[in-house]
């Protein structure tokens, strides 16, 4: 579990999803993009955990949600592709941070339990 990602960064990456649809909701584009090119590799490598450990977290009595996961990937990749504001804007705020605040609570309980 090496590459199980931090809460620290989670955190971040949530901070700049919030970040990120302030900027887009006040039509601050070229703020929205700058911080948009700065986080999506980390969401990248946080989903693509996720998925990857799906069946791990399964044998632990977890269900990961790797139907949704992927949705929510597809959503921002449609939203990004034509340029909607709004459907990223969405994504953003409901979806992907959904997904990730869903990792922070699955690394936070591992931790706790490695520490037991």
């Amino acid at each position: 579990m090496n590459n199980r990602p931090e809460v620290n960064k989670i955190q971040q990456l949530i901070s700049n999803l919030e970040s990120i649809t302030k900027y887009l909701y006040m039509g601050k584009i070229n703020e929205a993009q700058g911080k948009i090119n700065e986080t999506l590799p980390g969401v990248s490598s946080c989903y693509t955990y996720l998925i990857d450990n799906a069946i791990r977290y399964g044998s632990m009595g977890v269900e990961v949600p790797v139907d949704v996961l992927a949705q929510h990937i597809c959503n921002m990749n449609d939203a990004m592709n034509n340029n909607d504001l709004v459907a990223l804007t969405d994504t953003f705020q409901y979806e992907i941070r959904e997904g990730l605040a869903f990792l922070e609570e699955l690394v936070r309980q591992e931790i706790q339990e490695g520490e037991a």
